[in-house]
């Protein structure tokens, strides 16, 4: 997992519930807040256990937590990804574009190991994408999704089948 999930996970926790929250779920997690300076990728179970001690801590469901950090880490995402995003775009545009553009560059500038979106548009008002993934993050989708489309001055009915590892995404402009 990339570093940069990690710290988007203390910031919402900090920013949105209270820098105490973090370091008890720290504590019951079996970390040091030490143990995630300087590396760029850490194993994905070390976040995983950030989530499930956070899922207790905060007393929300995973799902929750992770469209809260989606909806958290949206702002600063797309400050770093300005000069890849089409000023003609809307949500619908910008999320079928993720994999091709944004999840391209994760993979081969930053090393990163994002999901495999695969995206089918149906109409100018309904994209489907098929979210394939190991580590079950969709409600990061979800909120990514929720925080584009505000950004965006739209409202997105967003349908998310599960099928084991593979998600489907039905998204329609309202």
């Amino acid at each position: 997992m990339h570093r940069v999930l990690h710290a988007d996970l203390k910031n919402y926790i900090v920013e949105c519930h209270s820098k105490q929250d973090y370091k008890v779920i720290l504590e019951k997690a079996g970390y040091l807040e030490s143990d995630f300076e300087g590396e760029e990728y850490y194993n994905d179970s070390l976040f995983e256990n950030l989530l499930q001690a956070s899922v207790s801590q905060l007393s929300m469901d995973r799902q929750a937590i992770l469209s809260a950090l989606g909806v958290n880490l949206t702002p600063g995402l797309l400050d770093n990804i300005q000069p890849m995003i089409n000023s003609g775009w809307k949500t619908l545009d910008f999320v079928e574009e993720t994999e091709s553009i944004m999840h391209k560059y994760a993979r081969e500038e930053m090393g990163a190991f994002p999901p495999a979106l695969k995206p089918e548009r149906i109409s100018e008002n309904e994209l489907i994408i098929k979210f394939i993934s190991h580590r079950g993050m969709c409600g990061l989708a979800q909120g990514f999704i929720n925080a584009i489309s505000k950004h965006y001055g739209e409202k997105i009915d967003l349908n998310i089948e599960v099928n084991g590892r593979e998600h489907t995404l039905t998204l329609k402009k309202i």
